[in-house]
């Protein structure tokens, strides 16, 4: 039973080292790809005003 719970915490921190920098890495094309939409708008904007 001991091996077990060894190996379940073993594939626990390995999941989460590469869980937690695909997470970031997610969040963070989300913010870049929501503020390439915003500055996307605003020159359309600005062209329209032109």
């Amino acid at each position: 039973m001991d091996g077990f719970y060894t190996a379940l915490v073993i594939a626990g921190f390995f999941l989460l080292r590469l869980g937690v920098p695909l997470l970031i890495t997610a969040a963070v094309c989300y913010g870049l790809h929501r503020l390439d939409a915003r500055w996307q708008a605003e020159a359309e904007a600005e062209n329209r005003a032109c």
